[in-house]
Formats: structure tokens, C-alpha cells, sequence
């Protein structure tokens, strides 16, 4: 085939020289993109050996075959109505990343990402074009990557949120476990707080878990397989999972990876964050990073919880006995009083209790020993008071009981005498 001399006008045509270059088939074997020429048929007419390293096909595989060979086969219509657009009507110039996102298919039945730059060629009155195709995986795989962070950062900004908004923590691990399962396909997510009165770890929140594994793993020790914060790839071959190796085969569960949770600025463990995976494997680092992420938040979260309940906690009750405090004991007569229907049989009682010569006891004896004796004697009130009542330390050496439901005064006597 002559090509046309550079500069040269498409015959017939009152194109500008220059418009139409010619096609300089040797020159495209230096270029650092793959290449291909293709007639108004759609056939190659050239190829380039670096479209060899591509698709996997040698040039001369190329040559003479429709260029839809390339294309995966639920693309090959669109491609080809496309092209015979382009060829017949179209016809210019179009730059890379200009164009619509396509794939390539390459020999061995992959695909890959490519982008792909045109530019219209003019030899011996026929048209052709010439295709410059890069490879687009990497820059997808960024693209992908920065896009997954994207979407953990939104996760993790709306957990935050929660947690400064004094959300229950339920409804925040489930936010977190959901965004962490996301992540890998097929995951599950759980997440255990230590629970300090029985030391056991408790499941506080989920995602994915099945009823029966979610009902087995509510309540686990630290000392526990699932608490060892490692990767295990195939649980089936793990000897420490031996024991709860059927158990997780038939929950679907081939790789487990935790996280453990340890109070801000110590190594004290307060939780775990697992994932439960379908399918053998260690966790990618950005499935690894997200892991350790879900755990530092988990941290903050628990820490902010129990720092708000200490501080309600100490707002509302005494610091010498733990009793409920005037402040407490007000707060629940005013919310008891309005609420009480008129002409109710049930009445609202209240106890007044002052220990006579208390002040001896402590300018005598001290206030360490008064304040002893405060205590026992808020122990032993509690253990005469009904759970319905509330029994509080009105200040210095007062105590109060608040009695609800009450039939009368009488009533509310027998209490008193009983204390």
C-alpha cells in the first residue's frame, strides 16, 4: 500500500494540507503506546509490537482480522456501531482520556482497562485510522484505591460524629462494622467490648454474622482464639482453631483476622474487632489498615462512653457512699409528681432521715471514722429500702427515701419503722 507524501490533501478535498498525516508504520515501533491501524472495515492493517505485549496477540495474528477481536464480546455491538460512525461521519482527531472508557480483550480471555487515542489517517483514497492504546490499570487501581479511601474516611468521619453526639454505642459499632465488612467481600464484621464487672468480652455490634455464630460469640473470654489479634488465612489448617473448626466451616468462614482494642495510652485490652471472611486468604494491607482503623475507633468510642457515664455517674451520685445524690433524688420527684394521675390510690412518700449527734462522732473520733460510719450506715438502709424506692444522701449526715406507690401515710410509716 503507497501512503500519502506528508502534507499531502485527501484527494478531491478542499481539506487544508497537514489535516490528513500519512501513516508512518515504521515510525509507530518507537512509540511507548501500543498501536494499531485499522481500514473502513474495521480490519487492522498494522500492528505494533508493543500491542503484542497487550493483548498478547503477534502482529501478524492482527493483521487482516476485524479489530472487534480486541473488544469483549457484550461490547463488540456498541464498538462497532461506534466505529462505523466514526469512520463515516466523524473522522477527527480525539486525544486520550477524551474518549469512552473501554476494555481490551487480550488472548487469554483477561481484560484490561484501556484508554485510547484516534487519529484519522488518508492512503490511497481510503480511510483509516490510527488507534494508540494505553494500558490503564494502574492508574484504575489508584483511582480505585483513592476512591475506597474516600469512602473509609466518610465512615470514619461519621463514626466520630456519632461518638460526639454521645450515640449509643450500638447504633456506632453497627455504623463501623457495616463500613468495615464493606471492605472485603463476603466479610463479616463483630466487635466485643470488655465488660469490667465479669471480665468477658461482650458483642456490642455486627454486621454480616449469622444467628447462630452471633449467638455463640456474644460473650467470649480474653483468652479466647478469636482475641489473639492475628490473620489467620485458612482456619480449616489453623491447629488453634481446632476445636471450632467445624463451627466455622459451616458459618461460612474460611479466614479470620482481629484487632485488639486497648485503652488510649496503655496496653489494656478493653476490645476486639473481627473479620470473618468467606474465602481462605490474608487480608490485603488496605483490608489490614482499615482493620487497625476500626480499632482505634472502637477505642475512642468506648472511652468516650465510659468517660460520659463516669461523669453522669458522679453528677447525680454521692462520692462517699455511691448513694444517689439531692440532685438525683429531685430530678426523679419532679419527673414522678406531674405524671401522677388525679384521684390515684397510689400515693408518693418520702422518708427524712438525720443521725443525731453526728457531729460528736466526728469531732471526736474524726472524719475519716464519720465518714465510715456514713457508709455503713447508707449499706444498711439500702438493704432495708424496696427496689421501687430510691434512697439517697441529702447532704452531711441526711439521708432521704423516696417511696413511690405508696397506699398512705400508714404505709409510708411501716417504711420508716422498718429502717
Amino acid at each position: 500500500m503507497r501512503h500519502t507524501p506528508i502534507g499531502s490533501r485527501r484527494p478531491g478535498s478542499d481539506e487544508p494540507e497537514g489535516r490528513y498525516p500519512p501513516a508512518p508504520w515504521p515510525f509507530l515501533d518507537t512509540t511507548a503506546d501500543a498501536s494499531v491501524v485499522v481500514d473502513g472495515e474495521g480490519h487492522v492493517v498494522y500492528a505494533n509490537d508493543r500491542m503484542q505485549t497487550l493483548s498478547g496477540y503477534a502482529p501478524e495474528e492482527l493483521v487482516g482480522r476485524p479489530i472487534e477481536m480486541l473488544i469483549p464480546v457484550d461490547a463488540r455491538p456498541v464498538h462497532r456501531t461506534r466505529r462505523r460512525h466514526y469512520m463515516t461521519e466523524a473522522l477527527e482527531r480525539r486525544d486520550m482520556g477524551t474518549g469512552i472508557a473501554t476494555r481490551l480483550l487480550r488472548r487469554d480471555g483477561s481484560e484490561l482497562p484501556v484508554d485510547i487515542a484516534l487519529t484519522p489517517l488518508f492512503a490511497d483514497g481510503e480511510r483509516l485510522v490510527l488507534a494508540a492504546v494505553r494500558d490503564m490499570s494502574d492508574r484504575q487501581a489508584l483511582v480505585s484505591a483513592l476512591e475506597d479511601s474516600e469512602r473509609w474516611l466518610r465512615s470514619e468521619g461519621e463514626v466520630l460524629e456519632q461518638v460526639a453526639r454521645d450515640a449509643p454505642l450500638e447504633r456506632t459499632f453497627q455504623t463501623l462494622t457495616q463500613a468495615v465488612a464493606s471492605r472485603s467481600p463476603g466479610a463479616a464484621c463483630a466487635i466485643h467490648v470488655l465488660n469490667e464487672q465479669e471480665s468477658t468480652l461482650t458483642l456490642r455490634g455486627s454486621s454480616g454474622l449469622g444467628a447462630e455464630l452471633a449467638s455463640l460469640i456474644a460473650g467470649i473470654s480474653p483468652g479466647d482464639v478469636l482475641c489473639e489479634g492475628a490473620d489467620v488465612a485458612d482456619v480449616t489448617e489453623e491447629p488453634a482453631w481446632r476445636d471450632v473448626r467445624a463451627l466455622a466451616t459451616r458459618n461460612g468462614i474460611r479466614a479470620y483476622a482481629s484487632a485488639r482494642v486497648v485503652k488510649p495510652g496503655t496496653a489494656e485490652l478493653i476490645g476486639i474487632v473481627g473479620v470473618y471472611r468467606p474465602h481462605p486468604g490474608h487480608l490485603t494491607p488496605a483490608e489490614a489498615a482499615t482493620l487497625q482503623g476500626a480499632a482505634r475507633l472502637v477505642a475512642i468510642a468506648v472511652d468516650h462512653d465510659r468517660a460520659r457515664s463516669a461523669l453522669s455517674y458522679a453528677a447525680t451520685h454521692d462520692p462517699l457512699t455511691g448513694l444517689p445524690n439531692r440532685f438525683l433524688l429531685l430530678d426523679r420527684l419532679a419527673r414522678i409528681l406531674p405524671h401522677r394521675p388525679r384521684g390515684a390510690t397510689a400515693h408518693v412518700g418520702i422518708v427524712f432521715i438525720d443521725l443525731d449527734q453526728f457531729k460528736v462522732v466526728n469531732d471526736s473520733l474524726g472524719h475519716s471514722l464519720g465518714d465510715r460510719l456514713l457508709v455503713a450506715v447508707g449499706r444498711r438502709l439500702a438493704a432495708s429500702v424496696r427496689p421501687s424506692d430510691t434512697l439517697a444522701r441529702f447532704g452531711g449526715d441526711e439521708f432521704v427515701v423516696l417511696c413511690e406507690r405508696v397506699a398512705d401515710a400508714l404505709h409510708v410509716m411501716r417504711i420508716a419503722q422498718r429502717l
